[in-house]
């Protein structure tokens, strides 16, 4: 929708699981070259992207406490990714992909609608009753870009290590668990170029895992 300046895309769950919508929009002063950039870095690595920082937020703050802030870095990032290091450490080139598609999983914007049965007590007997859950938001929200925030002689944006916060809904993702943070670091030890079935298949199998549990 470029007169709009908003590119959307709404996915049906199913009649029993819901939709989720996810947006990305303009924001003020901003054209529609800022949308094409932010989806010309959709792919395997922004979802891989989303997929460490989940793990990181579960295994440091634990899933009672998601959307607790916590702080990481690029070399956070490629590092659960299972990338490899060129003589000690990540080059620049893969640590501004990741900025990149941090960028952009903050400037997309996620609308959760899932179907449930909610408990009452009425006359002093339980009665369950349909309800319906909505969890809007960003994807991550980025709190702060002034830790280790600087450009290089050459114009290059480098972050050493910056703030960060899971949207709310992600308090609605069925069985997360500890073991979700392990099950994400040994699927994304997968080769993109190499081994790009096994990587889809796995992140496949651990959201039917979650939703059947």
């Amino acid at each position: 929708m470029k007169e709009q300046g908003i590119a959307f895309y709404r996915h049906e769950l199913s009649k029993e699981y819901g939709q989720i919508t996810i947006s990305i929009q303009a924001q003020k002063g901003e054209g529609w070259e800022t949308i094409v950039s932010a989806l010309n870095t959709l792919g395997d690595g922004c979802v891989d992207t989303y997929m460490a920082v989940m793990g990181m937020v579960i295994e440091r703050n634990g899933v009672e406490k998601i959307r607790t802030p916590f702080e990481l870095s690029p070399d956070d990032i490629l590092a659960f990714c299972g990338k490899k290091k060129s003589n000690g450490s990540y080059i620049a080139q893969q640590r501004s992909e990741v900025i990149k598609y941090l960028k952009t999983l903050s400037q997309a914007h996620v609308i959760a609608v899932i179907p449930s049965v909610q408990t009452r007590k009425r006359r002093g007997k339980e009665v369950t009753e349909p309800t319906v859950f909505r969890a809007e938001g960003a994807i991550i929200d980025l709190l702060s870009f002034k830790m280790g925030e600087y450009e290089a002689i050459t114009g290059e944006e480098i972050w050493e290590q910056f703030s960060i916060s899971i949207g709310p809904w992600a308090q609605m993702i069925p069985g997360l668990s500890m073991q979700t943070a392990l099950m994400l670091r040994q699927v994304l030890a997968y080769s993109a170029k190499n081994q790009s079935y096994h990587k889809r298949l796995g992140r496949y199998l651990g959201w039917m895992f979650r939703v059947n549990a």
